[in-house]
């Protein structure tokens, strides 16, 4: 007699991922497709590499926004999207701190960033999936 419980897939991981998946689709798309922004931030916040970093992070992102959707990979997705977004919310706040004045390579004004919470929210959902996995609606095989 078999006494151990069939363990249903968790659900709400599947929404976590959704919403986590889009947004990180949504900004690697608009990064690709409108790079001047980005350009500025990467600028702005003296990330190294800039011209490597404009193209390399939107691919980054948009992987990592399709695996969430589609629940593949989602530990390791997980593993490089918290390493996004912690840069991420580093940089938002580096740029939170800017001011016309203290703009470093000539850069005219502060460049556009979401807020604060999105990066941290993206932050925690990845760290999420990294422990709790794809859950239920995924392609990962059990």
């Amino acid at each position: 007699m078999d006494t151990e419980k069939k363990k249903k897939p968790l659900r709400h991981l599947f929404f976590i991922r959704l919403i986590a998946g889009l947004i990180f689709l949504i900004f690697g798309v608009l990064h690709l497709i409108k790079p001047e922004n980005f350009k500025n931030i990467l600028i702005a916040t003296d990330t190294p590499m800039v011209q490597f970093n404009l193209y390399f992070v939107p691919i980054v992102e948009i992987v990592v926004g399709a695996f969430y959707l589609l629940g593949f990979l989602t530990r390791l997705s997980g593993i490089v999207g918290a390493i996004v977004m912690a840069i991420a919310t580093w940089s938002t706040l580096k740029l939170m701190h800017l001011t016309p004045d203290n703009l470093p390579h000539g850069l005219k004004e502060v460049p556009f960033s979401p807020p604060i919470f999105i990066p941290i929210i993206l932050l925690l959902f990845s760290i999420y999936l990294i422990i709790m996995g794809a859950g239920a609606w995924s392609v990962a095989k059990k």
